[in-house]
């Protein structure tokens, strides 16, 4: 008996890893064309979120050092570039937007990705270092607070 048991549990094991499985009609409908482009975008994202977070943190550092004066965007990226090249990098390279703003604020929207992803969801960084995503409509409303 025991022995059959464990025969049936490597028979479906085997079915279950073996290559040219397909799912059966009453499995998930998701499209598995995108699956790759699923993993791929957690990837990103991850990165996207350390990079937009190190810049909130960066530009708070770099406005608290102002004592009042107003930020200069060019000196912040320009000081980015020592800091946090890959992030600086980013910015050159058209994946973020970075926003002028005046105040550390959660309200006010300082970065985020320029391109939505396959769900229309953004990451974003406020004026506080706070990382969010966002969809379409909520970061619309926020991008109109600032």
């Amino acid at each position: 008996m025991q022995m059959l048991r464990f025969l049936f549990l490597a028979l479906g094991t085997a079915i279950l890893v073996s290559p040219g499985c397909k799912k059966s009609s009453s499995e998930g409908t998701e499209n598995s064309d995108n699956l790759g482009a699923h993993v791929v975008r957690g990837k990103e994202k991850r990165n996207a979120e350390n990079e937009l977070r190190n810049i909130g943190q960066l530009f708070a550092i770099y406005h608290t050092n102002l004592a009042g004066t107003s930020p200069n965007m060019e000196a912040f990226k320009t000081q980015l570039l020592k800091d946090d090249p890959k992030a600086y990098q980013g910015l050159q390279d058209g994946h973020y937007v970075l926003k002028p703003i005046r105040e550390l604020s959660s309200s006010l929207v300082l970065a985020y990705e320029k391109d939505p992803d396959l769900r229309g969801n953004r990451v974003v960084v406020f004026g506080d270092g706070s990382v969010k995503t966002l969809n379409e409509q909520d970061f619309q409303a926020a991008l109109k607070n600032g």
